[in-house]
């Protein structure tokens, strides 16, 4: 009776440890789901996310992105879905979404290895006001309209694009030196 008693515990004991696994399983499981989702949906610009998990997000994810840094009072959306770009999204916390859309700071990265000569050509044209920083880098703009930016490094194959609905802010962060860095950088 004993040895019977053994082996009926030992089997509860196993049993009990399966079941446990499969729920630890089917936990870690939904866990891992819900994160892949949640990444998901953090890359195509659905998330709101804090300086911390944009800056974790990036690294993890490999992505080239600028920006003008950390702002309080702010989190950021960050958007890879079109190919060979990304925009980076200022979102002042406590806005309802009318407010986020219409007045929030944008930086696109745009991935082209004739970035800096087209950047170059385009502050040359008369429509447009263009100039060199003393870091090298040039920055355009259309003379109409100095809320959009570009900006391009020597050296570098990618155009930036910063959009700042307050007239002149975006000028600033591009005439600035070091304003306009990579994240992570």
């Amino acid at each position: 009776m004993i040895a019977r008693n053994n082996g009926l515990l030992r089997y509860i004991s196993i049993t009990v440890t399966a079941v446990a696994f499969t729920v630890a399983s089917g936990a870690f499981a939904l866990h891992l789901h819900n994160q892949k989702a949640w990444r998901a949906d953090a890359l195509a610009g659905k998330v709101a996310l804090t300086q911390s998990q944009l800056e974790n997000l990036v690294h993890d994810e490999s992505i080239t992105a600028y920006w003008a840094g950390p702002r309080p009072g702010y989190l950021y959306s960050i958007d890879i879905t079109a190919k060979d770009r990304v925009f980076l999204q200022y979102i002042q916390a406590n806005k309802n979404s009318s407010d986020v859309i219409a007045n929030s700071r944008v930086i696109a990265t745009y991935f082209d290895k004739d970035g800096f000569a087209r950047t170059v050509a385009a502050a040359s044209q008369s429509s447009n006001t263009g100039f060199r920083n003393p870091n090298g880098s040039v920055v355009f703009y259309a003379k109409n309209r100095n809320t959009d930016i570009y900006l391009a490094f020597p050296g570098k194959k990618i155009q930036i694009e910063i959009f700042d609905p307050l007239a002149g802010q975006a000028l600033s962060l591009a005439v600035l030196q070091d304003q306009i860095t990579k994240i992570g950088e």
